[in-house]
């Protein structure tokens, strides 16, 4: 509540440090609730849904999703300072987090729920391989649709994420057809992000 009131506050007197305090307590909020830990545990490790406490990926996944609309919906017609655009990719980055990691830990759940949970982990990894490679997808798509270059800031650093999920995780899983299908949703994105136009 602190963060969203300080972000709006921010945004309607026009002073930076309020977002500044808005965004730190953000992050405070997401890192004590263990939040940012469930989300890199889903997306990078092998936890598994629900995990420990769901309700705190929801809130703050709901919560960085508002700052974010807040933070940017009284924008101005003037470019942004760099501290502006640098606060916009915190609150943009912190969020992607968040939603990407529930939707790894919902795909994989439900593949646990379709074949049983004794099923092979092998195809969870590529699951979460998927996901990261749809978000950097998306994250250039919208920098373009929409004119967010915070978004585009984002791209290669979530691919990244994806390469080192690929030579840490997914690589080393016993089953062929998972690693061949990791391979090919990576390989897309890697092939289709140069193809949308001002990515970063």
């Amino acid at each position: 509540m602190l963060a969203i009131a300080a972000i709006w506050a921010g945004g309607l007197f026009l002073r930076l440090t309020l977002k500044v305090h808005g965004i730190i307590f953000l992050l405070l909020s997401l890192a004590a609730s263990s939040a940012l830990e469930q989300a890199g545990g889903l997306l990078l490790g092998s936890r598994a849904w629900p995990g420990g406490a769901p309700w705190a990926l929801w809130t703050g996944a709901v919560t960085a999703v508002l700052a974010y609309a807040i933070g940017t919906r009284q924008a101005a017609a003037v470019t942004p300072s760099f501290s502006s655009r640098a606060l916009r990719i915190l609150v943009a980055g912190a969020a992607v987090c968040l939603t990407a990691g529930i939707a790894a830990g919902l795909l994989t759940s439900v593949y646990h729920d379709l074949f049983g949970a004794e099923a092979t982990h092998a195809y969870c990894a590529t699951l979460r391989t998927f996901v990261l490679s749809a978000a950097a997808l998306l994250l250039a798509w919208g920098a373009t649709r929409f004119d967010r270059p915070e978004f585009g800031r984002l791209v290669y650093p979530v691919m990244a994420l994806g390469a080192y999920r690929m030579i840490g995780v997914d690589l080393q899983q016993d089953k062929t057809a998972a690693l061949f299908l990791s391979l090919l949703f990576y390989g897309a994105a890697l092939i289709l992000l140069p193809k949308l136009k001002k990515v970063g």
